[in-house]
């Protein structure tokens, strides 16, 4: 176990996505007693607790601390490659701030004290996108430091495949999927620090499970034989706690669930920041209509007013809501297919509840999550479309063929015993229950942490 009374710095990135999931970290750590802060762009303190991310028992768990970094922008909303590098730019800044001036276990030069962080650390734990900004301050410091990544340990497998002459992929191109071991042109300065970085922790912590990626580390140790001895420790899946309903949105879906037949109900969600363009939402009401099946559909307010006037009647049929507790829909029996953007949340969200999945992604890790999904016999991908005459567009996936990839999943005329999309789905929520069962292998990862006492 992590000794009782270190104190663990974390420092997630200033988006939700990866907020929750370290979020969920930090319980672990104070669950094995554990000293932690959570230290966030200050713009999201307040929005953590507007948001019932954090309760009131919790606050007394653990440290909040908002760093003064002057960060705008969530994420939660679409990005570009300048936003994303701007916001990356002050995080940093802030974050190397921060670092110099707190105190460190065994050090008697601690500068200037930030009050609120008056116990000495002992350990940073900090998101993968921003390790490559503070290693030099952690070992000038000599903090003993682990990246954590909120993404799939196969995704992670990209930053270590970073090749300095490697050639890197336009910027117009940041919402295609991106060739193994090459960057987005405006992101290359930082893939290629994150690669450098990695070498110098103290362990990368992954949010996964090793039985759904049983093969990383023979992976690393064939193509990227300098990481080989970096300790990867798989400590998910990181979810939520928790499926009580906690609004009246939640309770109204619930009370819809309840009603509906075992294993009926189809699940549409594009996350938080993924959108469909117009005519694309009209085909896939279109697509879920001629289902004819039970469907929830969570769709943002400001999306709604592209839906076609035959799906807005009233019914009880089915639900369009403009934000629903996923965790809670996820974890109910009555539902059979989950229809995702693939985000890493919403695919762990998935799988670990035994809900088979039809993946389609829209960027990023996206991909590679809806491969995984696809490899380990959950699910199906939506085929990526492209325009022969406009290879930046895309084109939109007809109804049809969305109807058959969800019945390709659901197999409404099987059992669940003989669905294999089902079963192999159910599988890995048996593993991923195991692994939620202990903070063993996360007590392992942080047992015997370098600090200058010991060193």
């Amino acid at each position: 176990m992590a000794q009782k009374g270190k104190h663990f710095l974390l420092l997630p990135d200033s988006a939700f996505g990866h907020i929750i999931p370290m979020l969920e970290l930090a319980r672990h750590l104070a669950d094995i007693s554990a000293t932690v802060t959570f230290a966030v762009s200050a713009l999201l303190v307040d929005d953590m607790c507007h948001r019932d991310i954090l309760s009131r028992e919790e606050e007394k768990q653990f440290n909040l601390y908002g760093i003064e970094d002057g960060v705008k922008h969530t994420l939660d909303e679409a990005c570009t490659p300048k936003i994303l590098m701007d916001k990356f730019e002050l995080s940093a800044a802030g974050l190397n701030l921060l670092l110099n001036r707190i105190p460190i276990s065994g050090s008697t030069i601690d500068g200037k004290i930030v009050s609120e962080l008056s116990a000495p650390v002992d350990a940073v734990i900090v998101d993968i996108l921003l390790v490559g900004a503070i290693i030099d301050t952690c070992r000038t410091r000599r903090l003993s430091v682990f990246a954590f990544s909120p993404f799939a340990g196969t995704f992670c497998y990209h930053f270590l495949m970073i090749r300095e002459d490697a050639p890197t992929v336009p910027d117009e191109m940041f919402m295609e999927e991106i060739p193994l071991g090459r960057s987005v042109h405006s992101f290359r300065s930082v893939d290629l620090a994150i690669n450098r970085a990695l070498l110098h922790v103290d362990g990368l912590l992954i949010n996964s499970f090793r039985s759904l990626e049983p093969q990383l580390q023979t992976m690393i140790d064939r193509d990227a034989p300098q990481f080989s001895n970096v300790r990867l420790h798989f400590v998910g899946p990181s979810l939520p706690v928790g499926n009580n309903p906690t609004t009246i949105s939640d309770c109204k879906t619930t009370q819809w669930l309840n009603m509906q037949e075992p294993r009926s109900v189809v699940y549409f969600s594009f996350g938080s920041i993924a959108a469909a363009c117009p005519e694309q939402i009209k085909t896939i009401a279109e697509g879920l209509l001629s289902l004819k099946k039970p469907f929830i559909w969570s769709l943002r307010l400001s999306q709604q007013c592209h839906l076609p006037a035959e799906i807005l009647q009233p019914t009880d049929k089915y639900l369009i809501v403009p934000w629903v507790s996923q965790k809670a829909v996820l974890a109910h029996e009555a539902v059979r297919v989950f229809i995702s953007h693939c985000g890493w949340n919403s695919t762990l969200e998935g799988l670990s509840n035994g809900v088979p999945i039809v993946a389609w992604p829209f960027f990023g890790d996206q991909f590679a999550n809806a491969g995984l999904v696809v490899r380990s016999g959950c699910g199906v991908r939506v085929p990526r479309r492209v325009a022969v005459d406009q290879p930046k567009s895309e084109v939109q996936v007809p109804a049809e063929q969305l109807k058959n990839l969800i019945d390709q999943v659901a197999q409404w005329e099987k059992t669940l015993e003989k669905n294999e999309f089902f079963v192999a789905a159910q599988s890995l929520r048996k593993d991923a229950r195991e692994a939620l069962s202990g903070s063993e292998e996360l007590s392992r990862a942080l047992s015997k942490i370098p600090t200058l006492a010991n060193l």
